[in-house]
């Protein structure tokens, strides 16, 4: 059954238009009411890239429904996100806070004292619901923050069928049955909802859907994008070949094709209740993958160039938002939220370090250009992890353990591959000094917050986490 997740005291809002207000306003009696807010819908794929998208350029159709939904609405091409695993990005993008530190053991959880998404929607009337198939999200590490409903439907499973997370259950189709169910079943249409939905068709393992668009052909290499013969393979540093990279790639490509179909399907299911036109669709990621772009496979190992932290975000509303629109400059994930908030009518967070881009998307706000601060990166397992620092004309990052650090001009080297740092160290001392005067700020932050504590995991926690591959 949905558990209720618990509420902490908040700052107190402006109005808010309840049930009861609005049947007040139906009888006549009272003020007329201000419009009411739309729905908002988060689609957050894990482990997309933006460029494995066709809005984004990619050669393939992998994505008809998110295509023509940026067409309908509002595409950033240059979205960032402040870390390369699931846990520190989530939290920066329902929060608008940079991420504080997430063991990597999976003992860590959002601070206390940050706001949560759900929590203000929930504030300001609300109705709110949070549904995933991955445990990195899980309730027990503050991602149920303000949810009337969160569920993690992967902990319904039975341990052979979480086992490496392979089976259908983990498909986003379980996703959007679960999310129409509630939408019909336990929605009562009173007052807007927020609706999360996080679903991880493109994270490991990669599988073929029969039936939907698939690039896989004969292939008997030695891969077979399970998460065991992938852990194996890089556990063991086979000798592979482009062959077999470009395999993986093909499943992944086929994920992120079946992904689109089941979203396309929850779009549809909108449009046949009537609520399309008053809902605000977000579709985004929280990280990339890594296909050997530089040496590796994956994510959440040292790598922070783009094909880690440049996802998609598309934003449409036909009731709020103009159709058509691409937004050129930086955007950070902090940036999301207070977006959001701006677009839908919604007060401001009372703590945060993002701004609104709503004024590159709204005529009415002059379309005018919004320069953002710079986007830091970070890893955020350990205080020496690499960090980065990507600004509208550089990307400079650091190793602390290894005493290395790269430094690449964007204009000229948008995929960051001819490294700077030592034919121009003015640039690179300079943008050192703002990684670190950053680094300086959250070391602060982190001691005003206090010692978090730390989560003891149940047995059966631990199991879905190895099913996901992130803990061994």
């Amino acid at each position: 059954m949905p558990t209720p997740a618990a509420q902490r005291p908040l700052p107190s809002p402006g109005v808010v238009w309840g049930a009861a207000a609005l049947l007040l306003i139906a009888l006549g009696c009272g003020e007329p009411a201000a419009p009411r807010q739309p729905n908002v819908v988060i689609w957050l794929v894990d482990t997309l890239r933006a460029d494995r998208l066709s809005c984004y350029g990619y050669e393939r159709p992998t994505s008809p429904q998110i295509d023509a939904l940026a067409a309908d609405g509002v595409l950033f091409e240059r979205m960032h996100v402040h870390s390369n695993w699931t846990q520190p990005s989530v939290s920066s993008l329902l929060t608008g806070r940079y991420p504080v530190d997430f063991d990597g053991g999976f003992v860590s959880t959002v601070p206390e004292d940050f706001v949560m998404a759900a929590e203000w929607f929930s504030l300001h009337g609300y109705a709110t619901a949070g549904f995933t198939v991955s445990v990195a999200v899980a309730e027990e590490f503050g991602f149920a923050q303000g949810f009337d409903v969160y569920e993690e439907l992967d902990a319904h499973l039975d341990g052979r069928a979480r086992k490496k997370r392979e089976g259908a259950a983990f498909d986003a189709d379980t996703l959007v049955d679960r999310a129409l169910g509630w939408l019909e079943d336990e929605w009562a249409g009173d007052k807007p909802f927020l609706l999360y939905l996080h679903s991880i068709d493109p994270h490991l393992p990669h599988e073929a859907h029969g039936g939907h668009q698939a690039w896989t052909e004969d292939y008997d290499g030695p891969l077979d994008g399970t998460t065991t013969n992938m852990f194996t393979a890089l556990d063991e540093a086979w000798p592979l070949t482009e062959e077999d990279h470009r395999f993986i790639t093909d499943l992944y490509d086929g994920e992120v094709a079946f992904n689109d179909a089941e979203f396309g399907r929850l779009q549809r299911a909108l449009t046949e209740a009537g609520l399309a036109q008053d809902t605000l669709l977000i579709v985004l990621s929280d990280h990339g993958e890594e296909f050997w772009d530089r040496t590796m496979y994956g994510h959440g190992h040292d790598n922070l160039h783009g094909e880690m932290t440049h996802v998609p975000l598309v934003m449409a509303w036909p009731g709020g938002l103009p159709a058509g629109v691409r937004v050129e400059s930086l955007a950070r994930g902090i940036d999301l939220l207070p977006t959001v908030l701006e677009v839908v009518g919604l007060p401001p967070l009372p703590t945060t370090d993002g701004q609104s881009l709503a004024a590159q998307m709204l005529p009415e706000h002059g379309g005018g250009v919004v320069r953002p601060d710079p986007l830091f990166v970070v890893r955020g397992r350990k205080g020496t992890d690499p960090r980065a620092v990507r600004t509208e004309r550089f990307f400079y990052s650091v190793h602390p353990r290894k005493q290395t650090r790269e430094l690449y001009l964007l204009e000229d080297d948008p995929h960051t591959r001819a490294d700077l740092s030592i034919s121009r160290p003015d640039l690179a001392d300079r943008a050192g000094r703002m990684l670190d005067d950053w680094v300086q700020e959250m070391q602060s932050r982190t001691q005003e917050i206090g010692e978090r504590e730390l989560l003891e995991l149940d047995p059966e926690t631990l199991e879905r986490l190895r099913a996901l591959g992130y803990v061994r």
